[in-house]
């Protein structure tokens, strides 16, 4: 149902050494994409107009008692 790859494609997968330069691109870029997928949650209070700044939905959610999926649906 798939592709199977020849034993020399699969000893040539097994062997490949990455280079430091590509190791470190490689570390850093689930955390580039994590800072880039984030967008400040701003919640204003309507009983004292106190405005209050989250990182994240998650952030918000925790700080308010409430689930991320919450936060997200009221945004």
């Amino acid at each position: 149902m798939g592709y199977k790859h020849t034993p020399e494609s699969l000893d040539k997968m097994r062997n490949f050494i990455l280079s430091d330069e590509v190791r470190e691109i490689k570390a850093l870029s689930p955390l580039k994409a994590s800072a880039t997928n984030k967008h400040p949650i701003v919640i204003t209070d309507i009983k004292t107009n106190e405005v209050t700044s989250y990182d994240s939905l998650t952030d918000a959610g925790k700080a308010l008692g409430v689930s991320r999926a919450a936060i997200s649906q009221a945004v």
